[in-house]
């Protein structure tokens, strides 16, 4: 009774709802409870100077109460009896490895802000797969890996489907015995998308990630032919025909930029209404209007405000906003240079798929080294982080964003995320507590 309670410092508590708040440990897994006014009161109590006993006398509540809300918030470590938490590590060893396979240079549009060069129009060599797929295989074996996820991009991929048709399988074939399992996908603009690729998705399971930058016109504004003709009205009907097939293991990723800024919300309408994962990518490489894009965005998170409230949208397994990682904090922003990289046509290793074709490399699949040695050449990048990124409540969501782009360690996002974060997170309060108070109605009917 005489312990001291220590509130975690990276703790916050957000309004959700007329009564109720969101407590969030951002630094653990799941890290949110929803409270009451009453919980939320007694959460306030634990400054790491009052003991149990003095916060059973300041609240009036009966010491059984207090400790079982005092194990309520242990859970997610929201309090403790020290003043260490635990946050997430530095992982020490690879389980898991993931590529992203340049197929080809080639693309049959033109998009603005694509910073791969097709001047140079190369594709991937047989021998580059043929290697690759057998120092993966080699890698599983060696490292006792549990999964490999492969995503194959260009360019447009499905520009040389059958090539990655075959090694698709070869893949499968090899790691079916050795007890690894495979996440693999495209990343298409999906107006090259036939009867036969939609059977080949649906019969191994594949992912597709596909480019969507807004509804109608706003969409062709940057994702255009070659000629300048417009995609929407293919890429729309062709997202269609995979949910009709059944195929639900698509994400819609948009690149939002100065040109499509005007589109978010009604974007955001077609989005909810499909229900279907999608992630929005701030543009790099270019300057955007920072003043309007939060205007935009913070209407976009009104709008599916509503359709959480209307019809208990999906909104925290649907939404994904650059590299932050609202729910699954990590050391790192992303896993390149220590277990993901980028092959290029040439069989060359990149510690990011932004740099292929023109950074510098780290190794080559013919080298005699391992994939994951060639990758973890460049896991330096990640280190230098702002000292305030260290201290900040959101360091293990954000983890100081894209190690390419920031600036004096600190993404140039920095002061946009700390704004939407709340609002982000009250969404996702939001709602799981509808899911509570609907899982309440029906236990009460039954």
């Amino acid at each position: 009774m005489n312990k001291t309670v220590f509130r975690n410092p990276r703790s916050q508590i957000i309004p959700v709802k007329e009564n109720f708040y969101l407590a969030l440990n951002p630094g653990v897994n799941n890290g949110i409870k929803i409270l009451n006014e009453q919980q939320v009161a007694v959460l306030r109590e634990m400054d790491g100077q009052t003991s149990i006993e003095e916060i059973v006398n300041a609240t009036g509540y009966p010491t059984e109460v207090i400790v079982q809300l005092l194990d309520i918030f242990g859970e997610i470590e929201l309090i403790g009896y020290s003043p260490d938490f635990t946050e997430p590590q530095l992982p020490t060893e690879a389980r898991n490895i993931d590529f992203w396979v340049h197929t080809t240079d080639a693309c049959n549009f033109n998009c603005p802000y694509c910073y791969i060069d097709k001047t140079k129009n190369k594709s991937i060599r047989d021998d580059v797969l043929e290697k690759f797929i057998q120092k993966i295989v080699t890698l599983v074996e060696k490292r006792n890996l549990a999964e490999i996820s492969l995503r194959f991009s260009g360019g447009e991929p499905l520009l040389r489907f059958h090539q990655v048709k075959e090694a698709i399988l070869k893949i499968k074939s090899e790691l079916k015995s050795r007890d690894c399992k495979t996440n693999i996908g495209f990343l298409t603009n999906l107006t090259l998308l036939n009867q036969e690729i939609v059977s080949f998705i649906q019969q191994e399971n594949l992912y597709t990630s596909i480019s969507l930058d807004g509804f109608g016109v706003f969409h062709d504004k940057t994702r255009h032919f070659k000629n300048n003709r417009g995609s929407f009205h293919i890429v729309d009907k062709n997202i269609n025909t995979l949910l009709e097939a059944g195929h639900s293991r698509i994400i819609i990723m948009t690149v939002i930029s100065n040109r499509n800024l005007d589109g978010l919300p009604e974007l955001a309408h077609y989005l909810a209404k499909k229900n279907i994962p999608f992630r929005f990518s701030i543009v790099t490489g270019e300057e955007i209007d920072q003043a309007k894009l939060k205007k935009k965005l913070f209407e976009v998170y009104d709008i599916f405000e509503r359709y959480i409230k209307d019809s208990s949208y999906a909104f925290a397994r649907n939404h994904h906003l650059d590299d932050l990682r609202f729910l699954s904090p990590s050391y790192r922003p992303c896993s390149a240079g220590f277990m993901s990289g980028g092959l290029y046509t040439d069989g060359k290793i990149y510690f990011c798929q932004q740099e292929l074709g023109n950074g510098e490399d780290s190794g080559s699949v013919f080298d005699e080294t391992d994939l994951i040695q060639n990758i973890q050449t460049k896991q330096h990048r990640h280190t230098q982080l702002h000292d305030d990124c260290e201290s900040c409540s959101y360091r293990y969501v954000c983890s100081g964003g894209c190690p390419l782009y920031r600036i004096n360690g600190k993404s140039p996002h920095c002061g946009l995320y700390k704004e939407l974060l709340p609002r982000i997170y009250q969404l996702i309060g939001l709602e799981r507590y509808y899911r509570l108070k609907q899982a309440n109605r029906k236990v009460k009917a039954e």
